[in-house]
């Protein structure tokens, strides 16, 4: 599959999966080095504008692009989070070397928020890119440190200020793309106007995510997005962050 698919595209040509039979597994793994969107519909002419849209967005820039850190910064913040506390040793460096990486990459620190389920909303209706750092998640759910979660109806009641901002959100949170009969946070989003989610179906390592994210902050400041993705995954090797359109 991987050679016949090769043989068949430029090397800049975007793959688009369409739903499929097979919708829980990453393309990216299967075609890597190219730039592969994924939908759920069948309807190939309105994903191919919303490529096209992506191709023309704007590269990363502290003013466009919210980062939103959900990593629990102290034993009661992973309390909160549902998760064991005598675990945070886990943790604890986390936050520091993701504030680093951000600082190194030219955003400042006013460009990081703590990570809670109003400012998710706020970033929502007003930044073209909504980054969300390592929440603990489930399909359906994100978890904050503060307490406060987001499900698939809070999104819904954001719909029209959502599809007013067209952002594309970026969730490196565990499952947030996963296939299931209970429709997931990614999907949410775009059915109530996301222009594209980036997030997982399986687990992810906060560890071996930031790699990724750090090349892609990089990289993205100086082309448009979707492709800076691409580079930052053929760059660390890391293909967890599967694309999402509708």
């Amino acid at each position: 599959m991987r050679g016949a698919l090769a043989d068949g595209l430029n090397p800049s040509d975007p793959v688009v999966v369409l739903n499929g039979a097979f919708p829980e597994i990453n393309m990216k793994e299967i075609i890597s080095g190219r730039v592969v969107v994924r939908s759920r519909s069948d309807q190939a002419e309105p994903i191919m504008q919303r490529i096209g849209m992506l191709y023309d967005r704007a590269p990363l820039t502290p003013e466009n692009t919210s980062i939103l850190s959900a990593m629990p910064e102290s034993a009661e913040d992973l309390a909160r989070l549902g998760l064991d506390s005598a675990d945070f040793d886990l943790w604890e460096a986390l936050p520091q070397a993701y504030g680093q990486t951000i600082a190194d990459r030219g955003f400042s620190p006013a460009s990081t928020t703590h990570a809670t389920a109003s400012e998710f909303s706020r970033a929502l209706r007003s930044k073209e890119n909504v980054i969300v750092l390592v929440a603990h998640a489930e399909s359906d759910c994100l978890y904050f440190p503060d307490g406060s979660q987001v499900r698939p109806a809070d999104i819904e009641a954001m719909r029209d200020e959502i599809d007013r901002n067209k952002p594309v959100v970026y969730l490196f949170c565990c499952e947030t793309a996963q296939y299931s009969m209970v429709e997931s946070i990614s999907q949410t989003l775009l059915r109530c106007g996301a222009a594209a989610v980036v997030a997982p179906q399986e687990t992810i390592r906060p560890d071996l995510s930031r790699p990724l994210f750090s090349n892609f902050l990089a990289l993205a400041s100086g082309q448009p997005p979707i492709t800076g993705l691409r580079d930052a995954e053929n760059a660390t090797g890391n293909y967890s962050m599967e694309t999402w359109l509708g």
